[in-house]
């Protein structure tokens, strides 16, 4: 974080629950294309847990296209399932190609 300008940073509030301690939690969040770009760069040194997530990003990024553009429509939950299914296959493939 010493090396990230404050003026990119944006602190967040956590709720936690209905009867959570709102404000006593805070997170320092930083705008998504610096997060992007952080986990192509990590992508690019090797990691493989890096890339397994950017291809399930892309991935959900065109099928959301795709889907507003012929008319399909998937809730919140089922992009989750999804997402998380990608995942999983993702690192299945480099379990399976680091075995081999």
């Amino acid at each position: 974080m010493s090396r990230i300008s404050r003026s990119i940073t944006e602190t967040f509030v956590v709720e936690i629950g209905d009867q959570g301690s709102k404000g006593e939690t805070r997170i320092v969040g930083l705008p998504l294309m610096i997060v992007f770009i952080y986990w192509a760069w990590e992508s690019f040194r090797g990691n493989k847990q890096a890339l397994s997530l950017i291809i399930a990003l892309g991935t959900e990024t065109i099928e959301r296209h795709f889907d507003r553009a012929f008319g399909i429509t998937r809730s919140e939950d089922d992009w989750d399932r999804r997402m998380s299914d990608s995942i999983i296959f993702q690192l299945e493939m480099i379990l399976s190609s680091a075995i081999d």
